[in-house]
């Protein structure tokens, strides 16, 4: 169905250039630019130099531009006789957005109430507020574009968000950190740095080597739009590596001690996951002349691949004290795709056979 041609079915059908760029004010706070009112945020003539501006990085994020749009077609309001849908455009989107980032301690029902309580106050000769359902699948979109991660509302069919990915539940007396630490729970730390020298340690990363995992556990790299899936072993990669350094960058300036609720209104995720996830990109395709960083050459040429993933040097975004390679957030990912190399599955027809007549005898 063309979204363009059902407006109130799809108020978020279209996306505008100016939508994007609100969007990367709502996640990262970007200012203004005189210089950058053009097609493209990158514009020549803006004011600033070198890094100083972000507009600059703006193309960068194409990719991310382009999940965006999918995810905002998903909505359709769940709307009841006498009142209005929870998102009407792209702007109610990005008020969220802003309202979760501003409030990351709050409950997600406190916040709702509030935030929509106060747009029904300010209209008051309009429609009647949006019904639960509404309120509640217009936040679940707005987390799942600050997260990349897949997330529902309880007792709400939540087809229109998952997208593929399987659903974790927000529950209406969560916060949004409290969410994001249920979805990416922290384990012991495994560390699989190029300065880790034991044995197992260097055993350990040569398998997880992308060359490895396709020959020995005969895996399908392909791409996905969840953080929660990255590393899944059925799942498909679609990781912004850009999205990811935004996200650093918003935050660096914050205290080695800042938590995640900090951390979320500065940028959109928990800082130790960003960087764990652009280092297990690292740790799957080692740069440069490796087979495994060929085979992500190979899957980039063919579209498959975010082009970002190329270069993922991350040391201008690190605190001194953040080392490569320490993993928290995906250490039990990681150990399950070694265990699987290490023991893979039965995947074709006559192995699994092999395997049912061995566990009878």
């Amino acid at each position: 169905m063309n979204t363009q041609t059902y407006p109130q079915l799809y108020p978020l059908g279209e996306t505008s250039e100016l939508d994007l760029r609100g969007l990367s004010q709502a996640l990262w706070r970007w200012h203004e630019c005189p210089g950058a009112h053009g097609t493209h945020g990158s514009n020549s003539h803006c004011g600033e130099s070198g890094e100083a501006c972000p507009w600059r990085r703006y193309d960068v994020l194409a990719q991310f531009h382009k999940v965006y749009r999918e995810l905002a077609t998903t909505y359709v309001p769940e709307l009841d006789y006498g009142t209005l849908p929870a998102l009407r455009g792209h702007g109610d989107l990005l008020d969220i957005i802003r309202c979760l980032k501003d409030n990351p301690e709050s409950s997600r029902a406190q916040l709702m109430s509030e935030h929509f309580g106060t747009r029904h106050a300010a209209d008051k000769t309009g429609p009647g507020m949006p019904t639960q359902e509404d309120q509640v699948r217009a936040s679940g979109l707005a987390a799942r574009v600050m997260t990349a991660g897949a997330c529902s509302g309880e007792d709400v069919e939540s087809a229109v968000l998952e997208l593929g990915t399987e659903p974790i539940t927000w529950g209406e007396e969560l916060s949004l950190s409290q969410f994001l630490l249920a979805a990416f729970p922290l384990a012991h730390t495994l560390s699989l740095g190029s300065t880790s020298g034991t044995g197992r340690h260097q055993g350990v990363r040569s398998l997880l080597a992308a060359e490895t995992i396709t020959k020995i556990g005969r895996f399908d790299v392909q791409p996905t739009d969840g953080l929660r899936s990255h590393l899944n072993l059925d799942s498909k990669w679609r990781t912004q590596p850009s999205v990811l350094k935004e996200h650093l960058r918003a935050t660096k300036s914050l205290s080695t001690t800042a938590g995640v609720a900090e951390e979320i209104r500065i940028g959109d995720n928990p800082r130790q996951l960003a960087l764990e996830v652009l280092d297990s990109i690292n740790l799957l395709f080692p740069p440069p002349t490796s087979e495994s960083h060929a085979i992500l050459r190979r899957l980039v040429s063919k579209g498959q691949f975010n082009k970002n993933m190329l270069h993922l040097e991350t040391r201008d975004l690190r605190h001194k004290h953040e080392v490569e390679g320490e993993y928290r957030s995906l250490a039990s990912k990681l150990w399950d795709l070694y265990d699987e190399v290490e023991n893979p599955t039965p995947r074709g027809r006559f192995e699994r056979w092999f395997e049912r007549q061995v566990a009878q005898r």
